[in-house]
């Protein structure tokens, strides 16, 4: 047998590498994308013309993925024409030409996956419209769950590729680099979910944010499906310490905190190690500039708010066998989580909504005391519509359903201390001023009314002549009171010596 010598390898390379079947460059498969394109002609049938669309798009997404540096890429990137061949054109014609034949497909036969076209359809329509950071919050929203469907349902691979180049072209008009880097994350996260994890970390690379290049890391290590152990976790931990968080706990940047919330919460979910109770707290203490400066950035505030409700949902339900954290300290953890960045959290509030403290800690109870499904179900009504602290605090109520006792021990503290556990209700921001009830608190007319139902003459009466004699509730609380059949009007009520308290006062 002939011995081949190393310094022929290349030449038998190119011998099998013939001109016929030589690998093509960018500028070549750039012509084979406008030579399929030309293929596509009005008086062609509906699926020949999709066939076309298919493979031109098919072409470009191998220039992209293949030659990410050459000029092709950057014309197809930058939704720039090259003659009469427009790589932005091609892609809405398609998601028109794909969403109108499965109209009619869907209304002959319909299927889960007549969801996905709808919501690449709506993806599409909101991209090319887009002005505002919101309008492309909306599109990408559609787009991740067009996706969703297609990687799962489909054979088609181009039906999840044309989605995510759509997400990728996606951007608003003077969009700031915070919110590009935002956009580049949910982006990274789409390309992971399309097996696409080259681009992915190019598009990590071209992050200029810190915060959203760390979580480019972890989200490139959760996507391979691994769990990491402590020393994977301290080295991130050191990473934050000496890059982001080096001028202290205050000081430093607000990346350093989001880092270490992230972390935390991947720890939760992407290992085994245990947690213990300093641990999860360093999420919302070892760093403490929770991004002031972006308040109120609805859209800043909005996403850090979804990190803290995940965060709780994700320690309320730590397995057994991981927790070196009691009951009681997760308790005071959900509050904790909740209030540490309420100056932010608070920033938004207007005239009694947005109190996104009270809801991230409603919502904290409601994982411990009700369970997931409660407390998912409570997301999805503040995504629907907005809430005052007032209904807030009645749907909690309902949700709670406490006892006159429990309703009265925490509302009525007569001085008395109870710790966050055992408290049922917060009559407060922060619930400092707990000896007595406040006069502005939204919890006062809900816990009234309850107390009425309850038939608890005395203690409803209390709140009625002390606090709400002073606001426009008086008339309707004292209407509400006379109405109920919970309290007998024949019966004579004693609420204590009456001239003993005139003399008093």
């Amino acid at each position: 047998m002939t011995k081949i010598s190393i310094k022929t390898i290349p030449l038998c390379l190119s011998l099998m590498l013939a001109p016929g079947v030589a690998l093509a460059d960018a500028p070549t498969l750039f012509n084979q994308a406008i030579s399929s394109a030309n293929q596509i002609r009005e008086d062609a049938p509906t699926k020949d013309r999709l066939l076309a669309y298919e493979k031109t798009l098919e072409t470009m997404d191998k220039i992209v993925r293949e030659y990410p540096a050459s000029n092709e890429t950057r014309i197809i990137l930058s939704g720039q024409t090259s003659g009469k061949f427009s790589p932005g054109k091609i892609r809405t014609g398609y998601i028109t030409e794909l969403t109108n034949f499965y109209d009619t497909v869907c209304e002959a036969s319909p299927s889960y996956m007549c969801l996905a076209f709808v919501s690449l359809k709506n993806g599409s329509d909101s991209c090319n419209q887009a002005k505002t950071v919101a309008d492309v919050e909306a599109a990408y929203d559609h787009l991740a769950n067009a996706l969703k469907i297609f990687s799962t349902q489909s054979e088609n691979s181009i039906f999840a590729s044309v989605t995510v180049s759509t997400a990728r072209q996606c951007v608003a008009k003077n969009m700031d680099a915070w919110n590009r880097d935002y956009f580049g994350s949910k982006l990274v996260d789409m390309l992971l979910v399309n097996k696409e994890e080259s681009t992915a970390k190019a598009v990590i690379e071209n992050m200029t944010t810190p915060y959203f290049k760390f979580e480019g890391v972890l989200a490139l290590k959760k996507a391979s499906n691994s769990l990491v152990d402590q020393a994977y976790l301290d080295r991130l931990d050191r990473y934050i310490d000496e890059n982001l968080g080096k001028s202290g706990a205050v000081k430093a940047p607000t990346d350093a905190f989001l880092a270490t919330l992230r972390l935390r919460s991947f720890a939760l979910s992407n290992s085994e190690v245990p947690i213990e109770y300093g641990y999860a707290y360093d999420a919302v203490q070892k760093y403490r500039n929770y991004g002031e400066e972006r308040a109120c950035n609805s859209q800043y505030v909005s996403y850090l708010f979804n990190m803290l409700l995940d965060y709780q949902t994700k320690l309320a339900f730590l397995p057994e066998s991981r927790r070196g954290i009691n009951n009681t300290q997760i308790a005071i953890m959900m509050d904790t989580i909740a209030t540490h960045p309420g100056g932010v959290l608070y920033s938004c509030s207007e005239g009694g909504y947005y109190d996104l403290v009270l809801m991230a800690r409603i919502h904290g109870r409601l994982l411990l005391e009700k369970g997931q499904e409660k407390a998912s179900t409570f997301r999805k009504i503040l995504e629907e519509k907005s809430l005052t602290r007032e209904e807030l605090i009645e749907y909690y109520l309902t949700e709670m359903n406490p006892t006159a006792e429990q309703l009265i021990a925490s509302y009525f503290l007569d001085g008395k201390e109870l710790d966050g556990a055992r408290r049922i209700l917060y009559i407060s921001g922060y619930d400092r001023d707990t000896g007595k009830p406040l006069t502005n608190s939204p919890a006062t007319f809900p816990v009234f009314k309850r107390l009425v139902d309850f038939g608890e003459v005395c203690r409803s009466s209390e709140i009625l002549f002390r606090v709400l004699a002073k606001t426009d509730r008086f008339d309707k609380a004292i209407q509400y009171m006379i109405d109920s059949p919970a309290i007998d009007v024949l019966k004579k009520h004693s609420c204590g010596d009456e001239d003993l308290e005139l003399l008093l006062e």
